[in-house]
């Protein structure tokens, strides 16, 4: 026969049982807790914080722009990187009196007037038509003028000696920006008023164009879309200058940042992250194969970091050359 002294002593003994249960959920809970944090703690962290993707200037296809089919091999991924630099650069490169002393090398005086640049940055502009210059605070410098208005020298009789004037220019106008790298050479035939067109012979050319891309370490340095040069000189062929385009960048620090994995990264073109910045006939390619990829520097207007991407090249569906870019910090250290 159960007693009122064995009932209590059994229930005493379930509670028993049930607090021990609940101390051990409580101790397991806590180790999952602190194993958490410390596993936390311990991951690396983005040295200069979350990272926002750059706005990456795409290539101008037209109309009926449709659904792009990427193809790439994951062996064509192997061997990339993990990390890459993100180098801080000085977003105010210039203040107002060294403005005003490049202006006077330009042959203009005073402070210039207040007004913005073609991307919608405050500069200071100086205008003496046909002559135009504009300055921006972080180091963007952009001057046009007609031909025959700011002439150099005597006309070059070649493409060599074209070159040759466009690049003295650099020390003219003591333009100094990070390393220049590969000096490209176009010859442009414009007919009249028309839109020009690149030619091979120096006869029928109507100006001549040298681009100067950007290095920074060992990487090439691109800003805000493909095509755009660091350093950009049009000269007409009396010798006079038409169009000078700048930009100078002052790298200040740089830390090494966590990149994709092959498996972010075939994710990210399958979300359609890639944006195509050149595309062979500026036609909308329908499929493209990427055959590999390269890591390179990005540098958007105005912004406090270069930025590493990944350049993808190969060719389209129809056989036309394009390249892509793609963001290549990883997802886990983007805003």
């Amino acid at each position: 026969m159960t007693t009122l002294t064995d009932i209590r002593e059994q229930l005493t003994r379930l509670w028993q049982k049930k607090i021990l249960i609940l101390f051990g959920l409580l101790f397991l809970a806590s180790i999952v807790i602190l194993g958490s944090w410390w596993w936390q703690a311990h991951q690396p962290k983005p040295p200069f914080g979350l990272l926002v993707a750059p706005q990456i200037v795409e290539a101008d296809l037209g109309e009926g722009q449709s659904t792009l089919y990427l193809r790439i091999s994951e062996a064509d991924l192997k061997g990339l990187p993990r990390e890459a630099p993100v180098y801080r650069v000085k977003i105010v490169a210039w203040d107002e009196t060294e403005r005003e002393l490049i202006a006077q090398r330009f042959g203009f005086k005073g402070k210039g007037e207040k007004a913005f640049d073609a991307f919608g940055n405050e500069a200071c502009v100086w205008a003496d038509p046909p002559q135009i210059l504009s300055i921006t605070p972080y180091g963007r410098l952009s001057f046009s003028a007609s031909t025959g208005a700011v002439r150099i020298e005597k006309a070059p009789k070649n493409v060599t000696e074209a070159a040759a004037l466009a690049e003295s220019l650099i020390n003219k106008y003591s333009l100094s920006a990070v390393n220049l790298g590969a000096k490209k050479v176009v010859l442009i035939q414009v007919p009249g008023e028309g839109t020009g067109w690149e030619v091979s012979d120096w006869e029928k050319a109507t100006y001549i164009e040298v681009g100067w891309s950007g290095e920074v370490g060992s990487y090439q340095l691109f800003h805000d879309g493909y095509g755009e040069s660091y350093l950009f000189i049009r000269l007409a062929k009396d010798g006079s200058l038409l169009q000078l385009e700048f930009l100078t960048t002052e790298v200040e620090e740089s830390e090494n940042y966590l990149l994709k994995s092959v498996k972010e990264i075939k994710n990210a073109l399958a979300a359609g992250e890639g944006k195509l910045v050149y595309v062979e006939g500026n036609t909308q390619p329908k499929s493209i194969f990427l055959t590999g990829a390269k890591l390179a520097l990005f540098q958007e207007s105005n912004k406090e970091y270069l930025q590493p991407i990944f350049v993808f090249e190969g060719k389209s569906g129809d056989g036309k050359a394009f390249v892509l870019f793609l963001p290549a910090v990883s997802s886990k250290w983007m805003k």
